[in-house]
């Protein structure tokens, strides 16, 4: 068994938050189809970014409290 202080890199990118990046980047992408501009393949590709940027910040966000947890 683990101890609690380790890390978990599943953890650290929290799937749960990249209900934000799909509901923000989807929702202009959307919009943008119904109106004729664009396509489907870019609309994939810019949800598909959205979600990579949410897990690189979540990544930075821990790596700047990493200090901070470590002293507890």
């Amino acid at each position: 068994m683990k101890p609690a202080g380790t890390y978990r890199f599943r953890r650290a990118i929290r799937p749960f938050s990249y209900t934000v990046a799909i509901a923000a980047c989807g929702l202009g992408t959307v919009l943008a189809l119904q109106q004729g501009y664009g396509n489907l393949w870019l609309a994939l590709l810019i949800i598909g970014a959205g979600v990579l940027i949410q897990a690189a910040v979540n990544l930075i966000n821990d790596h700047a409290d990493l200090p901070v947890l470590e002293s507890r």
